[in-house]
């Protein structure tokens, strides 16, 4: 999931943040887990001003990243788990497993 929410703080454009390196986004990720150890509980949890307490550039849109549809909808490049992309391969194995 870390992974998953330092890609999107590094694609995160809908807000006027400066341009963000993955090395740090990572790093900030890494902030919001330790914050929501330390609150003993999970990241998700977090509130809009929690987070902000890390890093005043994220948004609201930051729990999309725990929606595991809007997750899956991002990750559609070639070779990535999206469910275009899944579908697509679904579909080529399908068509290729039906010529034998």
């Amino acid at each position: 999931m870390s992974e998953v929410m330092a890609i999107w703080k590094v694609r995160d454009i809908s807000r006027d943040t400066p341009p963000t390196s993955f090395r740090v986004a990572y790093y900030v990720t890494k902030k919001c887990l330790e914050l929501a150890e330390k609150l003993g509980k999970s990241i998700d949890k977090l509130t809009l001003e929690e987070f902000q307490s890390v890093n005043k550039y994220i948004g609201p849109d930051v729990y999309d990243v725990f929606d595991l549809n809007k997750a899956m909808e991002r990750r559609n490049i070639v070779g990535a788990p999206g469910t275009k992309q899944v579908k697509k391969q679904l579909q080529r194995w399908k068509r290729k497993l039906s010529m034998l």
